[in-house]
């Protein structure tokens, strides 16, 4: 699915990433068999993070299934220190 029609002329646009970047990137675009730009392109308009409670929710259920011997207040307890640390490792440090 594209938002664009084929009528619609698509124009670039810059971006600078430094050697390591491109690297990463070059990577992801190979590992779903696509061109570089067609890989960004797709995880910007099309890639989206789910937020909010249900996500929790449907983590600690998930995870409750797995691990059943393990208390429902302590499987919280632990999806949410999982959570915050992932949330935390993906903010950027400006």
């Amino acid at each position: 699915m594209s938002l664009s029609s084929k009528t619609d002329t698509k124009k670039p646009i810059k971006c600078y990433f430094s050697a390591a970047e491109r690297s990463e990137i070059e990577t992801f675009a190979a590992a779903e068999n696509k061109a570089i730009s067609c890989w960004i392109r797709d995880t910007v308009l099309h890639k989206k993070i789910k937020k909010g409670r249900t996500v929790f929710t449907s983590a600690v259920e998930a995870a409750s299934r797995k691990y059943s011997g393990i208390p429902r207040i302590h499987m919280e307890a632990i999806v949410s220190s999982v959570i915050v640390s992932i949330h935390d490792s993906t903010q950027s440090e400006n």
